[in-house]
């Protein structure tokens, strides 16, 4: 399975994935007990590939860290990427 695979399983089981707005950082909610162990090591897969394509873009790109993974996560979660399904929006 793609990681973009794995993003669109894991959305479709009811793991949400998103950007923190403050930090920038991968963050993950599931239902209670949504979150089983294949379905973590999906989140672990996915976060893996985001600082892979980060650190990527950051040594081809003369990008900054944090720019970079705003960039990768973007690539990897689509409209999900910088936003919060708590409601706020990232920058």
């Amino acid at each position: 399975m793609t990681p973009r695979e794995m993003t669109l399983h894991l959305r479709e089981s009811g793991v949400e994935l998103y950007l923190d707005p403050a930090t920038g950082r991968l963050r993950y909610r599931a239902p209670p007990g949504g979150l089983t162990p294949p379905l973590r090591d999906m989140v672990v897969e996915v976060a893996l590939e985001i600082e892979e394509r980060a650190a990527i873009r950051e040594y081809n790109g003369g990008l900054d860290r944090a720019t970079a993974e705003r960039m990768a996560a973007a690539d990897m979660l689509g409209d999900m990427a910088g936003i919060d399904p708590a409601g706020s929006k990232g920058n």
